[in-house]
């Protein structure tokens, strides 16, 4: 499974007037949960992020303060209208497992195929 790395940022500010001034500025909201540890608040380059999905990546490798952690694309949050995506969850593989699970699925998707 490909991935791409995004360069993210801790957030340090939540809610509704600190999130708006960030998504005015270029950002957006994003967490990251999962893989046993506690989830962690951050802020992702939106255009950075919709170059990536527009592209199909749905793995990324999330930098923060120099260390990388590999997460999957869980939930995407739009606004009412469907155009403008307002905040996204990450699922972290801290063990890798999830990331060995998808490439099983895609190598039997293949070779199922190549039979027809």
């Amino acid at each position: 499974m490909e991935t791409t790395v995004l360069t993210v940022t801790a957030r340090e500010q939540t809610g509704t007037r600190a999130v708006l001034k960030l998504r005015k500025e270029g950002g957006m909201p994003a967490n990251i949960t999962g893989g046993g540890q506690p989830t962690q608040v951050i802020l992702v380059n939106r255009r950075e992020f919709d170059a990536a999905v527009r592209k199909g990546f749905r793995a990324f490798e999330l930098e923060l303060d120099g260390a990388k952690t590999r997460v999957l694309l869980q939930e995407v949050q739009w606004d009412s209208m469907g155009d403008d995506i307002n905040h996204v969850e990450f699922l972290r593989d801290a063990d890798g497992s999830i990331f060995a699970e998808r490439k099983a699925i895609a190598e039997a998707k293949a070779a199922a195929a190549e039979l027809l």
